[in-house]
C-alpha cells in the first residue's frame, strides 16, 4: 500500500488496509489510535496483556526506540479500558515463582501456542523499519491460548521518532541525528557478533535442558543500567557463561572471583552476577549493540570448564570478571570433545549443551515518562 505524504509529523496509520489522515491520529498520541484498533478484538471483560519486544526489522536487534515503543504501548493500552497490562515487575515475580520458564514469546515471529503464563492472556509485540524519512511500525496482539493475533500497521516520520526520543527541552549536548536514536547502534557489527556465535559453538550438541534469562524481563538496556541473568539446567553438570560484545571482545561471567565452582545442580538457578557487592554489578556502557551472553554446559568438567575456574583462581583481586579472546572458546570445545574421546568412561560420553540470549544496548537518551 502506498502512503502519501501530509504535511504533518503524523504521515499516516494503516489498520486493516485503511489510511488514517492526521485528525484521527492526533500527533499529541500517536500510539493510542493503535490501542484502540487492537481493543476492537477484546470482549467485553478487559484483557490481560504485556508488552513485549519491538525488534529493528527482521534481525534481533534493539534501539532507544524499542524502548519508548513499549513505555509507550503500556500506557495507552491502559487507556482504552479494553486491556489490564501485566508489568515486566510482575513478569518477573511470575516467573521466579515458576509459573512459567521462558519468556520467548515476547518476541516477534516466536510461537506461542503452547505457551502458559498465569495471568497473561496476551503479548503485545512487533518490529519496526525505517527507511528515511519515515518510521513503519508493525504491530500485533497474540493470544497465548491458540495463538490468534491482530496486526496493525502505523507508518510515522522520523523527525517525530527522534523528538519523542531526545525532547527539546533535554539539556546538555545537541540532538544526536535522527538515524541513530531510531536505529540500533552498530547494526553491522551486531549481525555480524549474532552470527559469529552461532558459527563458534555449532560442534556443542544440545543434549539437555539449558536456559538462561534477563531477570530483568527486557532485552534492551540504555546506559547507566545494571543487568543480570539466570541460568539453569535439567541435569547436573557444569556451565560456563559468556559475554560475548559487540566489538568482539569476550568476558567470562560465570564462574567469577565471587563464585568459583562451575558445577550445579539440576534446577537450581544460578544467578549471574550473583551479589550486590559494590563494583560486581554488571553496568550498561559501550560498546553499544547486540551483546550475545551464552551458556555452555558439558555433565562432566570439560577442559573448557577447567579452562575458565583457573582463570577465574588467576586473576587479581579487583577484576570482577575475566576476559578471554573469541579463539578460545571453539579450541577448549574442540580440545574437550577430542579428550573425551581418548578417555572414554563405562557410563559413555558425556552429555552437552548450549544456549544464549542477545541483548540489545544503546546510549542513555532520556526519553519521556508519563504515568499510565
Amino acid at each position: 500500500m502506498k502512503t502519501v505524504a501530509m504535511p504533518s509529523a503524523v504521515l499516516a496509520i494503516c489498520v486493516a488496509g485503511a489510511l488514517l489522515t492526521p485528525s484521527q491520529a492526533a500527533e499529541s498520541d500517536l500510539y493510542r489510535v493503535v490501542a484502540d484498533e487492537l481493543a476492537t478484538a477484546v470482549g467485553v471483560e478487559p484483557m490481560n496483556v504485556s508488552v513485549g519486544n519491538f525488534m529493528y526489522e527482521d534481525g534481533g536487534a534493539m534501539s532507544a526506540y524499542s524502548a519508548l515503543l513499549r513505555d509507550e504501548l503500556e500506557r495507552v493500552l491502559q487507556e482504552t479500558g479494553k486491556f489490564k497490562v501485566i508489568t515486566r515487575q510482575r513478569l518477573s515475580e511470575l516467573r521466579d515463582e515458576s509459573r512459567f520458564q521462558a519468556m520467548q514469546i515476547a518476541d516477534p515471529d516466536s510461537g506461542v501456542n503452547s505457551a502458559r503464563v498465569e495471568g497473561v492472556q496476551g503479548i503485545v509485540r512487533g518490529r519496526f523499519y525505517y527507511k528515511p524519512p519515515e518510521v513503519t511500525i508493525m504491530a500485533e496482539l497474540v493470544w497465548l491460548e491458540g495463538g490468534n493475533t491482530k496486526k496493525v500497521r502505523m507508518v510515522i516520520s522520523d523527525a517525530n521518532a527522534g523528538a519523542q526520543i531526545w525532547p527539546d527541552s533535554q539539556p546538555g549536548t545537541a540532538r544526536p541525528s535522527v538515524q541513530s536514536l531510531i536505529e540500533p547502534q552498530n547494526v553491522q557489527q551486531s549481525q555480524a557478533n549474532l552470527k559469529d556465535v552461532e558459527t563458534r559453538v555449532k560442534a556443542v550438541p544440545h543434549d539437555f535442558g539449558l536456559r538462561v534469562l534477563v531477570d530483568e524481563m527486557k532485552s534492551d538496556f540504555r546506559a547507566g543500567e545494571t543487568i543480570s541473568y539466570k541460568a539453569w539446567s535439567d541435569v547436573d553438570c557444569h556451565i560456563a557463561v559468556f559475554c560475548h560484545q559487540v566489538d568482539g571482545s569476550t568476558v567470562v561471567l560465570f564462574p567469577n572471583r565471587w563464585s568459583r565452582d562451575t558445577w550445579i545442580p539440576a534446577g537450581k538457578k544460578v544467578a549471574i552476577p550473583g551479589t550486590a557487592k559494590s563494583g560486581f554489578e554488571i553496568v550498561i556502557g559501550a560498546p553499544y549493540g547486540v551483546d550475545v551472553v551464552q551458556v555452555v554446559a558439558c555433565t562432566k568438567a570439560s577442559v573448557l570448564h577447567r579452562m575458565v575456574s583457573d582463570y577465574v583462581k588467576d586473576a587479581s583481586p579487583d577484576v570482577a570478571y575475566r576476559g578471554i579472546t573469541r579463539g578460545m572458546l571453539p579450541r577448549a570445545i574442540a580440545d574437550s570433545m577430542s579428550e573425551f574421546a581418548d578417555h572414554p568412561e563405562p557410563a559413555g560420553p558425556p552429555r552437552w549443551s548450549e544456549t544464549h540470549v542477545a541483548v540489545s544496548t544503546y546510549p542513555a537518551y532520556e526519553m519521556p515518562r508519563r504515568e499510565p
